[in-house]
């Protein structure tokens, strides 16, 4: 009697084990954000993602309403590692430069190989640490009598770029409007100021909220 007792106590023991094993395959464990400068570095762990064919990337931009798709990825194109061999838990991290500041909702989403959802995160978070804009060294430096100055705008925004001598006089006005994100070059020729002489000057880019400043020397 005490035999049987056990071969049904083993019988019922063994399919409530398997059955949790099973329902503990392809799950997201977690879900977190990093920033590094204009970078978002997305940070997830599946749970044994046995059947987990693809993940999609999906992105809310700040001002809009509806989910982008971003990224379609294999999962064996992911970088992961296990992290314990007996639970079988993998890391995954995607990386996606985001130009603007603002709040964004991240969406990460396990399909299988017959393109069924099997399970779906979502993730809010702001973003402050991204610069208006750029501006980079003038080229060629020294110049004479041309140089030009290129400056990328991460967002719309009032653009002011002006040239000063060495003692703060303004010397000319190059940019003063509205601009788009984009990149920019502006040209300056100094046979338009024939009162310049050679020297050192610097030139000033100012937007709403920032400004930068670089050296240029004129050489006559």
């Amino acid at each position: 009697m005490l035999r049987v007792f056990k071969i049904l106590f083993l019988f019922l023991i063994i399919p409530i084990t398997l059955n949790a094993q099973s329902a503990q395959r392809d799950k997201i464990s977690s879900f977190d954000i990093k920033f590094k400068k204009s970078d978002v570095i997305l940070y997830w762990k599946v749970f044994n993602p046995v059947n987990v064919s693809y993940i999609t990337i999906e992105v809310k931009y700040p001002g809009t309403n509806n989910f982008e798709r971003i990224d379609k990825i294999n999962s064996e194109n992911f970088d992961r590692k296990s992290v314990k061999d007996s639970l079988k838990i993998y890391d995954y991290s995607y990386r996606r430069t985001v130009d603007n500041n603002g709040v964004y909702y991240f969406k990460i989403t396990l399909f299988d190989g017959s393109n069924n959802e099997i399970e779906t995160e979502e993730l809010k978070t702001g973003i402050t640490s991204i610069n208006e804009f750029k501006l980079f060294q003038n080229s060629p430096n020294p110049f004479n009598p041309v140089t030009f100055i290129t400056y990328k705008l991460f967002k719309s925004t009032q653009v002011s770029l002006k040239i000063y001598s060495m003692t703060g006089r303004e010397v000319a006005t190059l940019v003063d409007a509205v601009q788009p994100s984009g990149s920019y070059t502006v040209e300056f020729n100094s046979v338009n100021y024939p009162d310049l002489s050679s020297g050192i000057y610097f030139y000033k880019l100012q937007t709403e909220t920032s400004s930068d400043i670089k050296k240029m020397i004129l050489t006559k």
